[in-house]
């Protein structure tokens, strides 16, 4: 393929020789696109069945997409991915970044970098142009992600982009965090990866931008601003009530912004503020010490988990698995050698994120993660899980499948909390209730919710969370769609562009995103063959999950307490309101997710995605239709192939 897109060029660094090579992209991207596609295709080259997190053969990846260096489309993130230590078993996982570190890479004349091995000493990769260097990094390890990168920033020059690690990452604390420049975050214990390979920071510096070409630039010049008149003319934002004043910071390459917005430290440097983790301590805080100063402890709260480089979305949860355990009297004060009794306060978070970065004394067992502390603690302390945890990752509860019943077929088929899939049914479902709470410019009444379920999860049934009709249908187009939105890389807060006040021939399923696609690389694509490459991406993840042993029918489960604790409430929705038959309002409040159903709903998913019905194992015919032999020729070998 041309290299319409595309820096044309895959950086690949062993650390255990210090050596470095580089790969066509289009040996991946002809049929993986880029970013998530991308990333899954060299992991699945680059990995074997049996690779650990911690072993030097882990390969910690970052690509970017076709759309990263073009502005004004959200479509400047990132993905990084490899084998993850944040869930038992250990999975291949990946995490999406914003900010501008994807397309400096890009810029710097390479649209991804795939790291090997483990360095005898802490050591950082400089990527200086066309040149790549390993160095040493001896006087970096144990500082902060924020003392990281003020460093490079002052030796480098202030358009130097870091993405660095801090200290919860060189002890290996499971879910600890990647940063990236512009307060990035990669989440899923990418950190400890790093850590294990004594890599503290990737840096790039570059003198002249090697800017991306379009194959017809003047029709990305039109779609520019056919986006833009529809995310600012003809969208409503979701939007959370902000109670605090803060600074609007976009990531690079928006359309027109969103909720992202920063907060200054006493120094002057700003802090993210944005979705989940603007919420890590705030519940417990506020009810401690009152509103205002509620807030500020939690504003130190997210400082601190950024400086220490630790997962505000396995944090969150924490808080409240730890306040349970305390008051039912499992955990003691002289037990963990926390202030139990003080949570809530600035104390607390201090003592508690010191112990679990460097792994001294309670926070040694945390630092695996709430789930294995559970397990370690006992005395009935896995109880309290199911109130507060989601994933196997140790990620926040939300997005419940016994409120919105899809979800029940895209938990299963991931290693973590799945947002980008997510989303696609949560965000207008939070737009609907806006509506019927009377909310102002909200317009996304019954009946157009509904035209949004036909459309984009294929029936209306699909938009009656009271059945399971039409929801593995449903699973299907969100998850090939979804799997697409990562691998151009768009943002998933500006994409799909459905909240719309009309239709118009550009804001339908799929359209503009094949028509940009189509612009920038050359390569024709309309929305039969746009979702034929998100099916072969998701099939590609598919593989990986069952050569690593932990897809197939017994692999493919929900946690079990959605089986069997009632639902209690829902974010900014405590009645459990959903949406029924015939734009009837129903309430979930009280469900549980029936094992039968579940067991009839997987069958008929297994189905309509051509899979082994039984097993859940992929068919090889299946596989070759997608242009994916090679793939099947390799699980075929291993036996795991029908």
């Amino acid at each position: 393929m041309a290299n319409y897109g595309y820096a044309g060029k895959i950086i690949k660094v062993d650390l255990s020789v210090h050596a470095t090579t580089q790969l066509d992209t289009s040996d991946y991207a002809d049929r993986f696109i880029g970013g998530r596609g991308v990333c899954a295709k060299l992991y699945w080259d680059e990995t074997t069945h049996y690779t650990k997190a911690y072993d030097p053969d882990n390969c910690i990846i970052c690509t970017t997409g076709p759309i990263a260096g073009f502005t004004r489309f959200a479509g400047c993130r990132w993905q990084m991915c490899g084998k993850s230590p944040a869930m038992e078993p250990e999975s291949f996982s990946y995490a999406n970044f914003g900010g501008s570190w994807g397309t400096w890479l890009k810029y710097a004349g390479f649209d991804g970098i795939a790291v090997k091995g483990k360095s005898e000493k802490p050591s950082w990769i400089l990527i200086n142009n066309d040149s790549i260097s390993i160095n040493d990094a001896t006087h970096l390890w144990g500082k902060t992600t924020v003392d990281t990168e003020t460093y490079f920033l002052k030796t480098l020059g202030k358009e130097a982009r870091v993405m660095c690690i801090g200290p919860a990452g060189e002890h290996l604390v499971s879910f600890a965090v990647v940063m990236a420049s512009d307060n990035a975050t990669g989440s899923c214990g990418f950190g400890a990866v790093f850590g294990a390979k004594n890599l503290k920071a990737v840096v790039i510096v570059i003198d002249k931008k090697k800017r991306p070409i379009a194959s017809d630039p003047a029709a990305l010049k039109n779609f520019a601003e056919i986006v833009f008149k529809l995310r600012t003319e003809n969208y409503e934002n979701y939007g959370h009530v902000l109670i605090d004043k803060k600074k609007v910071r976009a990531c690079y390459g928006c359309i027109s912004g969103c909720d992202r917005q920063e907060f200054p430290d006493e120094s002057g440097r700003g802090y993210k503020h944005f979705c989940q983790a603007s919420a890590v301590y705030i519940e417990h805080a506020i009810k401690y010490n009152g509103l205002e100063e509620g807030l500020s402890i939690n504003r130190v709260a997210n400082q601190l988990s950024d400086q220490y480089g630790l997962d505000t979305a396995v944090l969150m949860p924490m808080f409240g698995w730890l306040s349970a355990c305390y008051n039912a009297g499992i955990i003691t004060e002289e037990e963990t050698g926390l202030p139990l009794s003080k949570i809530g306060s600035l104390e607390f978070v201090i003592i508690l994120f010191e112990q679990i970065t460097y792994r001294k004394g309670f926070g040694n067992t945390l630092a695996d993660g709430t789930i294995k502390a559970a397990n370690n603690v006992g005395r009935g302390s896995d109880r309290f899980i199911g109130a507060v945890i989601g994933t196997r990752a140790n990620e926040t509860r939300d997005y419940d499948p016994r409120y919105m019943p899809v979800h029940a077929l895209i938990y299963p088929f991931e290693p973590r909390r799945a947002i980008h899939l997510l989303h696609s049914t949560s965000l207008v479902t939070g737009r609907w209730q806006n509506y019927l709470d009377g909310y102002k410019d909200a317009f996304i009444s019954p009946e157009k919710f509904y035209e949004i379920a036909e459309e984009y999860w294929g029936s209306l049934e699909a938009g009656d969370f009271g059945t399971m009709q039409g929801k593995a249908l449903a699973a299907k187009m969100i998850q090939e769609y979804g799997y697409m939105k990562e691998s151009l890389v768009l943002c998933d807060l500006s994409w799909p562009i459905y909240p719309v006040k009309y239709k118009t021939a550009d804001s339908g399923f799929c359209t503009m995103e094949a028509k940009i696609l189509s612009a920038i690389t050359g390569k024709y694509f309309d929305k039969k063959e746009y979702l034929r490459t998100g099916e072969r991406i998701f099939n590609l993840q598919r593989a990986i999950m069952i050569r690593q042993g932990t897809g197939g029918r017994t692999g493919d489960t929900i946690m079990d307490f959605y089986h069997t604790d009632p639902l209690e409430t829902m974010f900014k929705n405590p009645e459990c309101i959903a949406p029924g038959k015939d734009k009837a309002i129903i309430s979930k409040k009280g469900n549980i997710f029936d094992r039968n159903d579940f067991r009839l709903l997987i069958n008929e998913y297994y189905s309509i995605r051509g899979w082994d019905i039984e097993t859940g194992i992929q068919i090889s015919d299946k596989l070759k239709e997608l242009d994916m032999a090679d793939i099947g020729f390799e699980l075929g070998r291993l036996g795991l192939l029908k």
